[in-house]
Formats: structure tokens, C-alpha cells, sequence
């Protein structure tokens, strides 16, 4: 099996908010406001992709998450726009799934984890994603679907990369496989999520 080493609710920002202030009698960047749902089973490493991507930090114990939002600023210097998104960290999904509907009625891209040394979350992501498509009527400006654990063995490996990446072009989906542990393909996840705004 291959592996990547190789070559909160009702803080909700309103769907989509462009704003452009003036600087000094001059336009400053246009802003976009985007709402970024992770998604998964528990225990697949939602909340430490997230922390590594914001605060470039790993937990190594599993504190089960109800919800949580975090915030971060991205600026594109070739459009001249920046990006100020929410990231919100669901529970496992099966725990609270009133929540995990409204998080996806108001998301806008939505990033699927599941663990490479996991099946069943796995067949679970897969689900997550055709719920989000089912949810959003179709229109679905960004989904990935992401393989977490890619610095496991690949002897620990119960889903290959090649599976995973056709399943996801199947699905309509992008595809990675990431380690929060190592930050590998971590700020891909969130860049590529970004790139349809």
C-alpha cells in the first residue's frame, strides 16, 4: 500500500460576505467570508488536523469534541482577496447528528476525514459525503476527502491510496492523504478548500 512519506453552532458567519473597505481614500483588498465543516468518525483526528493547521500543534490524547470553531485569515496577493474563514470541528458523527445536518446546511466546503488504519471510518466518510451532497441539493463549491495517519506503516494500512483516490473521484470529491501528527498535507487540506472562493 502507498503511502503520503512518499514523492459549532450558530456562530455561523452569514453564507457568503464580500466587503471592501477604503484606506486612506484607497480600496483595500476585497474580503471573503468562508465556512469550512471537518467531518469524520471519532478518532480519526479532526480536532489535531484542525490545531495543526492553526496553532501548528499535535495532542496526542483523544479528547472526544462536541463542537468547536476556529478562526484563521488568508490572503490570495494574485486576486488581491482575502479569506477570513471559520473551521468548525464537529463530533464523531454518528454522536450528535441534528448538529452534524446543521453544520453542513450552513457550511460551504467541507473536508471528510477518515483513518488509513480504519475501515469502518472509512465506509463512514464515504456516507459523510454523499450526505453532504444530499443536504446541499447538489451544490457543493468544495469537498475533500482526507486519508489522516499517513505516517502510520503501510502494515497498518487498511485502506490504500489508490482506493481511497478513486472512491473520492467517484464521490466528486479531491483527495489527500495527510498526517496531523507530522503536518504532512495538512495546509493542502485547507488551501485546496479554499481555492474555489
Amino acid at each position: 500500500m502507498q503511502s503520503c512519506l512518499g514523492p459549532v453552532i450558530s456562530k455561523l458567519l452569514p453564507t457568503k460576505r464580500k466587503s471592501r473597505s477604503k484606506v486612506r481614500g484607497k480600496r483595500s483588498a476585497v474580503t471573503i467570508m468562508v465556512k469550512i465543516v471537518v467531518l469524520g468518525a471519532c478518532g480519526v483526528g479532526k480536532t489535531n488536523i484542525i490545531r495543526r493547521y492553526v496553532h501548528n500543534e499535535f495532542l496526542a490524547d483523544h479528547q472526544p469534541t462536541t463542537e468547536d470553531v476556529y478562526e484563521k485569515y488568508f490572503s490570495f496577493k494574485r486576486k488581491n482577496e482575502s479569506i477570513l474563514f471559520n473551521i468548525y470541528d464537529t463530533a464523531g458523527s454518528d454522536q450528535f447528528p441534528a448538529m452534524k445536518r446543521l453544520a453542513i446546511s450552513n457550511g460551504q466546503a467541507f473536508v471528510v476525514l477518515y483513518a488509513i488504519d480504519n475501515r469502518a471510518s472509512f465506509e463512514e466518510a464515504k456516507k459523510i459525503c454523499a450526505e453532504v451532497f444530499e443536504l446541499k441539493s447538489g451544490e457543493v463549491k468544495s469537498i475533500m476527502m482526507v486519508g489522516n495517519k499517513c505516517d502510520l506503516p503501510s502494515s497498518q494500512q487498511t485502506v490504500s491510496t489508490e482506493e481511497a483516490s478513486l472512491t473520492a473521484k467517484q464521490l466528486k470529491c479531491k483527495f489527500t492523504e495527510s498526517s496531523a501528527k507530522l503536518g504532512i498535507n495538512v495546509e493542502k487540506i485547507f488551501r485546496e478548500s479554499l481555492a474555489e472562493f
